[in-house]
């Protein structure tokens, strides 16, 4: 076994885990955990509250893609947004452009901590295959709405 994460409101419980892993396998426990998967997790034992972030993991995706520093917008998307499939001229013009890394790595905030970007992203999806100049500016323009979020 390589990582684990035990979660639970009973203490008692993932000390039995963590034991009865422990029996089988090398293993330590680290304490609490502050990082998962390019999460950043904020415990606040006093107000019995957590919290999850991923400000870190968009700004390495923004700088990936050049988008440091760009105008923020204040929606996901532009306001009656509609999408076509790019001809296949237009599609061979912009073909060497990322855009699957581009939509997978903001898939995985929507499935992190950004929801309100879901819709957005099921729109551009389906032209994986397809795409053109307006895909690849709304994909931007998600980038620059996700430099305006809040933590």
């Amino acid at each position: 076994m390589d990582d684990k994460l035990l979660a639970g409101n009973n203490e008692r419980l993932l000390d039995s885990i963590q034991d009865s892993i422990g029996t089988r396998f090398k293993s330590s426990d680290l304490g609490i955990a502050s990082w998962v998967l390019g999460i950043c997790i904020h415990h606040n034992t006093k107000a019995r509250t957590l919290s999850i972030e991923q400000s870190q993991y968009i700004k390495g995706v923004l700088s990936h893609y050049g988008m440091m520093g760009c105008m923020p917008v204040s929606t996901p998307l532009p306001a009656n947004s509609h999408f076509q499939p790019a001809s296949p001229d237009e599609h061979s013009e912009v073909s060497l452009y990322p855009y699957l890394k581009v939509l997978g790595s903001l898939t995985y905030t929507t499935m992190g901590t950004c929801p309100d970007i879901s819709y957005a992203m099921r729109s551009l999806a389906p032209y994986a295959s397809n795409f053109g100049h307006d895909h690849i500016n709304r994909l931007k323009h998600i980038m620059r709405y996700l430099t305006s979020c809040p933590k």
